[in-house]
């Protein structure tokens, strides 16, 4: 199954391989890294405590939660 996912032609004839697919994710989380970075900096100087940082974490991982349980499995 897998050589159905990988070496596939883009829209200019040329093979995107695995090696391209594990640079755009480093560069996605990269960013996202930054942007957490950024958000929680931001957060904390309005609060004034780093107690935000457990609180928002908790709110965000209820989210995902619920995120956890509308994702359809095929079979």
């Amino acid at each position: 199954m897998l050589k159905y996912l990988f070496n596939q032609l883009n829209t200019n004839g040329q093979i995107r391989g695995i090696g391209t697919d594990v640079a755009i994710v480093s560069s996605m989380v990269f960013l996202a890294q930054l942007l957490l970075s950024l958000t929680m900096g931001t957060f904390i100087y309005l609060a004034g405590s780093t107690v935000i940082v457990t609180i928002l974490a908790s709110i965000l991982s209820i989210c995902g939660a619920i995120s956890a349980t509308q994702v359809l499995y095929a079979e």
